[in-house]
């Protein structure tokens, strides 16, 4: 069975740079959550909470959106490779 692909590629920076700041927002939800899990109280603790979700979720986003990349950018290749033959 061949593959068929309709429509352009999105473009990988914006990919991963999309993913980045998915995966930062999501990490910063995370973090308040587990600030509100501890009772943090004080300014300090929050933001020690909050930025660190974020900098974990921005690198597991930016590492998720290159597996995608690659992926998509692999898929095009080896249709491609399938049509020289």
């Amino acid at each position: 069975m061949e593959k068929v692909r309709v429509g352009s590629r999105p473009n990988p920076v914006a990919t991963v740079a999309l993913d980045g700041v998915l995966g930062a927002l999501a990490g910063a939800a995370v973090g308040g959550t587990v600030g509100l899990a501890n009772g943090d109280d004080t300014r300090a603790s929050w933001q020690r909470d909050v930025g660190t979700g974020a900098l974990v979720g921005f690198f597991v986003g930016a590492a998720t959106g290159g597996v995608l990349t690659y992926v998509q950018w692999g898929d095009a290749r080896a249709i491609a490779y399938q049509r020289r033959w």
